[in-house]
């Protein structure tokens, strides 16, 4: 397997290594450039076979896919995110060898333009009958596979998941709330802040782990938000373990890893409706700061407290490894000419 990645780092990468973890019995290889920033790909070997880092240019990008898989003929080339799905598609790599998961379109990018946006769900849609199967992350992203192929595509729902069993039980400290991911456009701290800052007074207190432009920390801390900057994996898990609730304020998303993580442990969720957490079942969505916060602040009654975390608890058995796995062979097995195993096993 020769999975291709637009850069390392982050949630894709997250996603990744739950993908190759699920089917260990597939030697795989990664293609993709670090993300400075963000762990590098040193941290996929293992699971992965082994990892080739190549140049983020896009000829250069596709220089190094033609020759590595000229050198390896993989019997499937997986394509993590928008752009690796183009240096793929764009290849002349068989279109039934083409595994596609996008872990969210770029059009559904709300930070570019309008031509933009409809120029990049142009090059989607040419480029929808050189998919050999699409893995999509989310109903969402099946749903906009199927409009992009006119209903033509072989699409297989493959969850992302959340692994957390090395995580200590943790008694949540009452009224705090967190937040997790890079300052971005996309994750949009602003959103965040605004909602922090209805509730500050009101004894609730927020903490957004992560970094990056100062424009969006000085809006934070100017709302309250404590801001440690990046923490380790762990670090990340005991925080979220020990929160009241976790809030997802993103503009848009696949599916989100660090959102299940809380789900896995229990943690009531709190968001942003958008398309892609309301096609997961996320409940205590809300459209404005004014709604999320209201939302926040009926989790003050024990009750609603237990009822969300209940919630999350069922959101968690949506996206069990054993869930994962399936739709990782049913994939694989479209694109191999194969019966998937019939078996089902998570290491």
């Amino acid at each position: 397997m020769l999975h291709v990645v637009e850069a390392l780092g982050g949630g894709v990468q997250s996603a990744l290594i739950d993908h190759l973890r699920s089917v260990p019995e597939f030697d795989h290889v990664v293609l993709g450039p670090p993300r400075p920033g963000h762990a590098t790909g040193e941290a996929l070997v293992p699971p992965a076979k082994r990892w080739v880092p190549c140049p983020r240019r896009l000829d250069r990008a596709a220089y190094a896919l033609h020759r590595i898989h000229r050198r390896l003929r993989p019997d499937v080339v997986h394509a993590h995110s928008s752009f690796a799905g183009v240096w793929v598609r764009a290849s002349a790599i068989p279109t039934r060898r083409i595994v596609y998961t996008p872990h969210c379109y770029a059009f559904e990018r709300v930070d570019l333009s309008p031509l933009v946006r409809r120029t990049v769900h142009g090059v989607e849609r040419a480029l929808a009958p050189r998919t050999g199967v699409v893995a999509a992350v989310s109903p969402r992203e099946a749903e906009l596979a199927s409009d992009l192929s006119n209903g033509a595509a072989r699409i297989v729902y493959v969850p992302n998941v959340a692994r957390v069993a090395d995580v200590s039980p943790a008694e949540p400290v009452e009224r705090t709330v967190l937040g997790i991911g890079r300052f971005s456009a996309q994750k949009d701290p602003y959103f965040f802040a605004d909602v922090a800052g209805r509730l500050r007074d009101e004894g609730w207190r927020f903490t957004w782990i992560g970094d990056g432009p100062d424009a969006y920390r000085s809006v934070l801390e100017a709302n309250g938000v404590a801001l440690p900057g990046w923490r380790t994996r762990e670090q990340v898990l005991d925080t979220l373990a020990s929160s009241a609730v976790y809030l997802h304020t993103a503009a848009w998303e696949g599916a989100p890893v660090t959102l299940l993580e809380a789900a896995a442990l229990g943690r009531p969720i709190v968001g942003r409706r958008i398309p892609a957490l309301a096609s997961l079942g996320v409940e205590g969505l809300g459209d404005t700061p004014a709604e999320v916060a209201d939302s926040i602040r009926a989790l003050g009654d024990p009750d609603a407290l237990r009822a969300a975390s209940d919630a999350s608890r069922q959101l968690d058995a949506r996206h069990s490894g054993e869930a994962q796995r399936r739709g990782l062979l049913e994939a694989y097995a479209a694109v191999l000419g194969t019966a998937p195993d019939a078996e089902v096993r998570v290491p």
